[in-house]
């Protein structure tokens, strides 16, 4: 088998885990069903993830993990609502916050 379709199945079952099998099965009907509408509204929906993805790794490899801090002056603080640009669209996105002691995080 090549990499390549080893690398699709790979993230194939990632997907799955991580949404289930009828999430997976859902946007495949809705692209079938409405074709280059369908595709651009399951990009926007995966570009979106991606966006948040990257904004909690940054935060965690800044502040640390869970209960294992790098630094104690600075705290995970909730999140808040954001807004990513995705192929010229403004899509909202939760983006998460960094607090120090003194208030914001710089």
């Amino acid at each position: 088998m090549k990499d390549s379709t080893r690398q699709r199945k790979k993230v194939i079952r990632g997907i799955e885990e991580a949404y289930g099998r009828q999430w997976v099965v859902e946007q495949m009907y809705r692209i079938l069903a409405r074709g280059k509408q369908g595709f651009d509204s399951l990009m926007m929906e995966m570009g979106r993830m991606v966006a948040e993805a990257i904004m909690y790794i940054d935060r965690e490899e800044t502040a640390g993990p869970e209960y294992k801090p790098f630094c104690p002056n600075i705290y995970k603080w909730a999140s808040q609502p954001g807004s990513v640009y995705i192929a010229d669209q403004k899509v909202r996105v939760e983006r998460p916050r960094l607090r120090g002691r003194q208030g914001k995080y710089n």
